[in-house]
Order: structure tokens, then C-alpha cells, then sequence
């Protein structure tokens, strides 16, 4: 076991134990010993899982949940990452102090690429796929590093490690402890037993600037765009997340007990972390910094996580039951984009996926910054007699969940033209446009139109026994 992780279950010994919501079962694929690290291969298909204690990866389909190969590295592997294209996959061997390649084509071993003179404890590929950026972590004396190392994309071979940031410690637990990447840049965590910091890096890995931060950082995730990194601090229980385009933080969530690692959803809206001495998920709201559910998990003392790209599963490596944990996660797919004439019905629609507890629609008429609930709007289609005012509406769905918050889709954009000629029915509408204005379905209800035709029904009673009347009166005068 790595000194992060011992130090880890140390802190969890005595500890008190989150209020958390219901279990979240998973499918549990058996792995190695000591899973800590997991990865998945650009195209869904595939999780890498790097078990620390029995020295090994094992490789799993997605589709079928089974273990397709079991892979040797060298003696400890702690950190794992897979190269944009899916042909390589990148081992971080802490105990040996080397890379390891594997092939993901014919699943073999390669073997070790670079060795370095302190324990490589995180990788990550730069934005471009360029470089392969490596944390080590230093013992006592030792020099913890951000190396950078530029990757052959036919060979998966590198070249020689370039620094960009390095630490000298004089205490146990001093150095480089994780780093992640995204589309514009990203972040990695230096820790030691007084607190640590966080370093923002630009595409390549570049450091951009130093942020100090508390409770001794240890794991890392940037969201996919680059722009924001949620920053792991095992020993107060705290995540925090980082603007990286000013290296500052902008918010900061309680989660459970000894957090380790994190993962974002492929939206970047949400942020997983997974809470090791309480076997728990917190998930955080990544635009507040708010935490929205707190699930325990079958994956026992959860380590690394991963999500796939269409964010509907939720690797965890569960280290002390020895199993991947497959999560499902809801998703509510983005309706489609369309024009309708007004006066004609907008009928949009969802695909949902995970179970979620219900689905939402929401809507926004300023471009995206607000967003109302559709009242009564509650299936996966949602439609309605388009108005005038509606065009440029943008409608979205949303995937309701208590264990896993709320996974909000795409939005689709209504263009309303002009309605037709008169004289002329618009095809797919049953009412004239003066009425179809006025009426919507699953959303403002149609009363103002049934209370129209009431009244004008009641007056053109009164007037027909007013004319009546007179008609009474004049012939008995007559």
C-alpha cells in the first residue's frame, strides 16, 4: 500500500461517519488486489484498472462487464491513463519508480519506458495528446516533479522527461501527488503534511501559477473544457474548485470521510469524489460548489473513478472488496432543434437512461442564463402550440435523481415563423392561430381560451333574451 493511501486509512480510524443517502448498488466486476486507479478508453468501451497490491491491470469490457486480460506491470502501479487515440495506455509504477506501457490493440505489456529517480504517482495527457505530464513524489529528501514527456503516437514510446515543476521536501509525503488534464489546461496537487498547494497548468502543461490551499491536497479532476479542476484535501474533508484560467478558488464543499480521488462528468456539470474511509460518493454541483447527494457504495473503500464519455456508467474501484463497481448514471439525452410555424405544435423529445426518479423539461427565454420549470411537463416528450414570442426558446430535459443528482441535457433551440396565409390550415394543427396563440400544452394551460368561448357564449345568451324581451314588450302594446 502507497503512503497516500496509509495515510489515508489512518485518518479514517476514529472518525465520525457522514449522514449519507441510500446505497447505490453496481454491477461488480472482480479485478486485482488493491484496486486504486482507473481509466476508459476514448470510445466507452473499455475500463483499465491498475491494482496496487497484486502488481497487475486488468482490462474490462464495458459492454459485457467481464475481464478480457490481466496485464503484469512491475511492482505497485498507482496511476493509469489511456492516449487520446485509445492505442496506449500509460502506467504510473510508484515502487518501481517507472512508466509502463501496454498496448491497447492486442493487450500486451510493452514494458517499462522511463524510470525516475522519485515514485511517479499520477499521469495525465496534455490537451493536444502531445505529452504525457508525470507527478512524482519525493520521500524525504527526495525532489518531487511535474514532468512532461513528449509520446510517439505510432510507437506509444517517450522521450526524454522534461521538468516543469519541481519540490524539495525535508518531511515525509512532500511532492507532486496527482495531476489531470482538459481542453484548455489543467491542475496538479502538492502535497505534504502541513497542507500543500495546487499548481494551474496551461494546454501543453505549462505551470501558470501556484495556489496554497489547506488540508493536505492529494487528488485532482479538471473538467473537460479545462477550466475548472476540483481539488481533493484528504485531511479536512474538503473539495475545492479552482478557476484555472486565474488560479483561484471560487468554492469550496464538505464531503465524507478521507476523500481521495474525483472525476467530472463528461458535461462538466457534476464532480464525483470518492470518499475512502466512508465508502461513499459525494456529488458536487460543479457551478456552485454545492454537494447534492451523498451515496454509499457496494464498492468498498472506493479509490479512482472514471466516467464514460456518454455519461452513463460510473467506474469506481472499490480497494477493499477488490471489484470495479459499474454505477449506472442517469442521462437525459438533448432534444432535438426546430422550426414550426406559430400556431403549430413543438413537440420536443428525451431519451433517459439510469433510472432516474423522474424527468423535468425546462425552459429559458434569455439565451441559457435562467431557466424555468415547465409545470405539468413530466414524460420524455414535451409539446405545445408554438406562439410568436416563443421563437429563439431554448428547451432542455432534465434527469431527476435523489443518489446522483441531477443530469441535465443539451438544449434544443425553437425558431417560430410567421404563421400561414389566411384562409389556410398549418399542417399538424387542429386550431385556428388567434386560438393556437393562446393555448399550450404542458406548460400554461389552455383556460384563457375555454374562459373566452364560455363568456362569449353566456353574452350572446343575454342578448338573444334581451332582443327577446323587447319582441314581448312591442306586441303588447300593439
Amino acid at each position: 500500500m502507497s503512503a497516500a493511501v496509509a495515510l489515508s486509512t489512518g485518518l479514517a480510524l476514529g472518525a465520525e461517519m457522514p449522514a449519507q443517502a441510500a446505497t447505490a448498488t453496481s454491477t461488480q466486476v472482480p479485478v486485482g488486489t488493491g484496486p486504486v486507479a482507473v481509466a476508459i478508453s476514448p470510445d466507452g468501451s473499455t475500463a483499465y484498472v491498475a491494482n496496487e497490491d497484486s502488481a497487475n491491470v486488468t482490462v474490462v469490457d464495458l459492454a459485457t462487464h467481464s475481464v478480457v486480460a490481466t496485464l503484469p506491470d512491475r511492482q505497485t502501479p498507482y496511476a493509469i491513463a489511456v492516449s487520446p487515440d485509445g492505442k496506449w495506455v500509460y502506467v504510473a509504477d510508484y515502487g518501481s519508480k517507472t512508466i509502463s506501457l501496454i498496448d491497447a490493440t492486442t493487450n500486451t505489456a510493452v514494458g517499462p519506458q522511463t524510470v525516475f529517480s522519485s515514485s511517479p504517482n499520477g499521469v495525465a495527457f496534455s490537451s493536444d495528446g502531445k505529452y504525457l505530464l508525470v507527478t512524482t513524489f519525493g520521500a524525504p529528501g527526495d525532489t518531487g516533479t511535474l514532468t512532461r514527456l513528449e509520446i510517439d503516437p505510432h510507437t506509444g514510446a517517450s522521450g526524454a522527461p522534461q521538468t516543469m515543476w519541481s519540490a524539495t521536501g525535508s518531511q515525509p509525503l512532500t511532492g507532486p501527488s496527482a495531476v489531470a488534464m482538459g481542453g484548455h489546461g489543467g491542475a496538479f496537487t502538492n502535497m505534504n503534511l502541513n497542507g500543500g498547494s495546487v499548481g494551474c497548468l496551461s494546454a501543453d502543461g505549462t505551470v501558470t501559477g501556484m495556489l496554497t490551499v489547506g488540508g493536505m491536497p492529494q487528488g485532482v479532476a479538471v473538467n473537460p473544457a479545462g477550466t475548472v479542476a476540483a481539488v481533493v484535501q484528504l485531511s479536512t474533508r474538503v473539495v475545492t474548485l479552482v478557476d484555472l484560467a486565474t488560479c483561484t478558488a471560487v468554492s469550496s464543499a464538505d464531503v465524507g470521510m478521507s476523500p481521495v480521488t474525483a472525476s467530472f462528468s463528461p458535461d462538466g456539470s457534476r464532480v464525483f469524489v470518492s470518499n475512502a474511509g466512508a465508502s461513499s460518493i459525494s456529488v458536487i454541483d460543479a457551478a456552485d460548489g454545492a454537494v447534492l447527494a451523498t451515496p454509499s457504495v457496494d464498492s468498498a473503500g472506493p479509490m479512482g473513478s472514471a466516467v464514460t464519455p456518454d455519461g452513463t456508467i460510473l467506474a469506481v474501484a472499490g480497494q477493499s472488496n477488490n471489484v470495479l463497481g459499474l454505477y449506472m448514471l442517469p442521462t437525459a439525452s438533448a432534444p432535438a432543434s426546430m422550426s414550426v410555424q406559430a400556431g403549430t405544435t413543438a413537440a420536443f423529445s428525451t431519451t433517459v437512461s439510469g433510472s432516474p426518479d423522474s424527468v423535468a423539461w425546462q425552459r429559458s427565454t434569455d439565451g441559457g442564463a435562467t431557466w424555468n420549470d415547465v409545470a405539468g411537463a413530466t414524460s420524455t416528450t414535451y409539446s405545445f402550440v408554438a406562439r410568436s414570442s416563443d421563437n429563439g426558446m431554448l428547451v432542455r430535459a432534465v434527469a431527476r435523481s435523489t443518489l446522483w443528482g441531477d443530469a441535465v441535457s443539451g438544449a434544443g433551440t425553437l425558431t417560430v415563423t410567421a404563421p400561414a396565409a389566411s384562409g389556410t390550415t398549418p399542417a399538424g394543427t387542429s386550431t385556428s392561430t388567434g386560438a393556437a396563440e393562446l393555448a399550450e400544452s404542458g406548460s400554461d394551460a389552455a383556460w384563457p381560451l375555454t374562459a373566452a368561448a364560455v363568456l362569449l357564449a353566456l353574452g350572446l345568451g343575454c342578448l338573444a333574451m334581451v332582443r327577446r324581451s323587447r319582441r314581448v314588450r312591442q306586441c303588447s302594446r300593439s
